[in-house]
């Protein structure tokens, strides 16, 4: 058996030529995912600078309604019943011969309720 084939140079070149083409198949493989790559990461780029913008929008609108509520003075939240603490108040202020209206006004109630708790208790209303 005969291997002077492979000591031809036609066949080294042939297969020198093969290797090569295979590195430039290689190489153009490579730079087509560098592309897809860096493709995708300029999407999530964008993605993330949209997102950090949003969140950046709303933090500063949070900001916006936190300095206006510092601003504000702090009101209590409307109660549907009356409260033991708010009857007491009311029971004290009529004590100290202040009318359902003041008591009202002062305690963020309707004078209806007022004169309903003043009735309950069994107090009269002072004159007016």
């Amino acid at each position: 058996m005969t291997l002077t084939w492979i000591l031809n140079p036609i066949t080294l070149l042939s297969l020198l030529a093969v290797a090569m083409v295979a590195c430039l198949f290689l190489f153009v493989s490579l730079k087509r995912e560098v592309v897809a790559v860096r493709r995708s990461a300029e999407e999530m780029r964008s993605q993330l600078s949209a997102t950090i913008d949003c969140l950046t929008r709303d933090l500063e609108r949070i900001e916006e309604k936190l300095v206006k509520a510092e601003k504000e003075p702090a009101r209590p939240a409307p109660v549907d019943e009356v409260r033991l603490t708010r009857r007491e108040q009311a029971l004290h202020m009529f004590a100290r011969g202040e009318s359902s209206g003041s008591i009202a006004t002062t305690l963020l109630a309707p004078k209806s309720e007022i004169e309903l708790v003043l009735k309950v208790a069994g107090l009269k209303r002072p004159p007016q």
